[in-house]
């Protein structure tokens, strides 16, 4: 057995205190100790778009850099008044980052100034900032059939029985029984995209479970989706080539006021067959849900449809989960189609 010396003490014991008294000066928090930057790392051309109105057509932030070492880096994009993050991280001798003002989770970036905060270990890095004039509607990202607020393609707010952009129904057949609008009330609390949301309100009937519901004009031909039963250039403008239902998912923020009576039934329409799946609400406040058009299957088959250019219109219903009389209400907003995957793949139900 090996004795230990006074000596291997002594140098242990210095060796603590030398790597305990040593400071890290950079700006992340980052975990096990420090891999720092070559002697004479250096930072070049570090830009950033200084402002940036996405309402105009490929508008888009860039963020490049170049370094004069390949190093791991972190950058984030915070919006001071929201809140709202974009991070992105990489090993790299450059960035060249291109934004479409999409957040990482559900608060939204509104019309506000932003921080770039670039960290790499070891280095100080002064924040850079730039001007939003106009926040993203999510249109350059998928395709937004509405946010209630007057963007999408059904961008306008009147509504009514039959009438207007959304069309409402109701069990009784004459729209007597609804209470619906577009606004932030009666729930009085935003979505998370904020502004102006749909509401509606109903009771079912005697043996019945459906109270109402909200539709894309029938009357409107001339919208890219129309109710008939012909190729549907929404779809094919904004996701061209694409048939599969597999591939296109449908994005939307939903709030039943802590009604758990309530059933909502989206569906879709191609010719006479009707495509749905049902959300029974276990949840209090808004929730983001998404699905993949796939998820829709036919009522009489089971089936999901096999061409998506052929949808007709769309539909949220509102159903009671028993049999009626039960009032039943719920809120709908932001209902974007996105393709590939969701808009906030890490909050998929």
């Amino acid at each position: 057995m090996k004795k230990i010396s006074i000596t291997h003490i002594v140098f242990a014991v210095v060796a603590v205190l030398l790597f305990s008294t040593c400071k890290r000066d950079f700006i992340n928090d980052f975990k096990g100790p420090a891999i720092c930057v070559p002697d004479g790392f250096a930072i070049n051309n570090y830009n950033v778009t200084p402002e940036i109105d996405f309402s105009k057509k490929d508008s888009v932030v860039k963020i490049n850099a170049d370094f004069s070492h390949e190093v791991n880096w972190d950058l984030k994009i915070v919006g001071r008044t929201s809140k709202a993050v974009k991070r992105y991280s990489g090993k790299s001798n450059k960035i060249d980052i291109t934004w479409l003002g999409n957040p990482d989770s559900l608060l939204f970036f509104k019309n506000e100034v932003c921080d770039v905060v670039l960290a790499i270990n070891c280095v100080k890095i002064e924040n850079k900032y730039f001007t939003i004039k106009k926040a993203t509607d999510f249109s350059n990202i998928g395709f937004l059939l509405t946010d209630f607020d007057g963007n999408g393609l059904y961008n306008k707010k009147n509504l009514g029985y039959n009438t207007g952009e959304w069309q409402t129904y109701g069990e009784n057949g004459d729209g007597s029984d609804i209470i619906a609008t577009i606004d932030v009330l009666p729930i009085n609390t935003p979505s998370y995209q904020g502004g102006n949301y749909f509401y509606q309100k109903a009771t079912n009937g005697e043996g019945g479970y459906y109270a109402c519901g909200i539709q894309t004009s029938k009357k409107d031909i001339a919208k890219p989706i129309p109710p008939t039963n012909t190729t549907n250039p929404c779809f094919q403008n904004n996701f061209p080539g694409i048939t599969s239902p597999d591939s296109i998912y449908v994005n939307f923020f939903l709030n039943v006021n802590g009604n758990n009576q309530s059933s909502v039934v989206p569906y879709f329409k191609i010719g006479a067959t009707i495509y749905n799946l049902t959300i029974n609400p276990d949840w209090t406040g808004w929730k983001y849900l998404t699905y993949k058009l796939s998820d829709f299957k036919a009522s009489s088959t089971g089936k999901p449809a096999t061409n998506i250019t052929l949808i007709s219109f769309w539909v949220f219903e509102l159903q009671s989960k028993d049999k009626g009389p039960q009032t039943v209400e719920f809120a709908i907003d932001f209902v974007l189609f996105t393709k590939g995957k969701p808009l906030f793949p890490n909050l998929a139900q």
